[in-house]
């Protein structure tokens, strides 16, 4: 195992470089049989290359793309796609969506599957309440736990949150996430300021980021799970939740109906009022809740690590 130096990834601007330049010099030296990327291939490499890409924001809505992020992925994604033996991604929905903007990829698309954290695995039998104490929350909550970025539609949940308050005003809103770009750190600035704007300060608590014994513990108590994204092309939070007996609502798009099965309520995400009565309509319903929670059950049977490395040697092995 080869650790790449901290300093390549300190920057968004650092790591294009080091991605570009240096990657490929430690490439030439360690000589590897493959090199497996996210998104982004360092084009100067020679060596057989398979690249991941995780789904098509920067073409779905570019809008919610940062523009420096999103010129270097207009410019690097094609010819990753082009320089690329396989391209893996994670979702049917995804594979489309590549297709559909780059059809003559259509040889080297494999879907394979995300799986939960081992580690955060690890965390099933804990004793969630008490953590939850620890961490300052005693209220029932719901959570939602994603990077800040537009797309992640967090400004609608909160909107949609203050029509759920009305009718339970103990109820509290988790907001779990971390800050490690200038861009998310301003979307979470902005959303502050809609909470407070909202009168919710009391109700709406930004936790930033948080380990994973921690993560487990929320998934565990929570009253219900929501991920109200305009766009996903996995939707890992889903698993999780269902993983930790959560039941499950999230917005009606293509991924995120694939990635939970019959183990999620969806709604259109572009509607406060929607979202508002579809948690309102699993916080009332106890049938509805415990069918959730059942078929999520069944549903991350589905999503193991042990698939998405037997489709990774047989990308490998598929390469001339």
């Amino acid at each position: 195992e080869v650790l790449l130096p901290n300093w390549m990834v300190k920057t968004r601007a650092i790591r294009v470089i080091a991605e570009q330049f240096f990657l490929p010099w430690y490439v030439q030296k360690l000589k590897p049989d493959y090199l497996f990327s996210n998104y982004v291939i360092p084009a100067l490499v020679r060596i057989p290359q398979i690249v991941n890409i995780h789904d098509m924001l920067y073409k779905r809505y570019p809008k919610f793309i940062e523009p420096t992020k999103r010129l270097y992925w207009s410019i690097f994604i094609p010819i990753s796609l082009q320089r690329s033996q396989k391209v893996l991604t994670v979702s049917q929905s995804s594979a489309e969506d590549i297709l559909l903007y780059f059809p003559w990829a259509k040889d080297k698309v494999r879907v394979t599957v995300e799986g939960i954290d081992i580690d955060l695995a690890t965390y099933a039998t804990i004793n969630g309440r008490k953590i939850c104490e620890e961490l300052g929350i005693t209220n029932p909550f719901i959570l939602s736990s994603a990077t800040f970025g537009p797309h992640k539609n967090v400004g609608n949940l909160i909107r949609a949150f203050k029509f759920v308050n009305k009718k339970y005003p103990n109820l509290g809103l988790i907001l779990t996430g971390g800050t490690g770009t200038a861009d998310a750190a301003q979307e979470r600035k902005n959303l502050k300021k809609l909470v407070t704007k909202m009168g919710l300060d009391d109700n709406v608590k930004f936790t930033g980021y948080v380990p994973n014994k921690q993560l487990a513990a929320l998934y565990q108590q929570t009253e219900l799970y929501v991920l109200p994204s305009y766009y996903e092309g996995f939707g890992l939070s889903i698993i999780e939740a269902q993983y930790f007996n959560s039941p499950v609502v999230c917005s009606h798009i293509p991924a995120l109906i694939e990635v939970g099965g019959s183990g999620i309520k969806t709604f259109n995400p572009a509607s406060a009022l929607e979202i508002s009565s579809a948690i309102i309509s699993v916080l009332e319903n106890n049938e509805t809740r415990k069918s959730l929670i059942e078929n999520g059950k069944k549903n991350i049977e589905k999503y193991r690590w042990e698939k998405a490395a037997k489709d990774l040697v047989q990308a490998i092995q598929e390469i001339k």
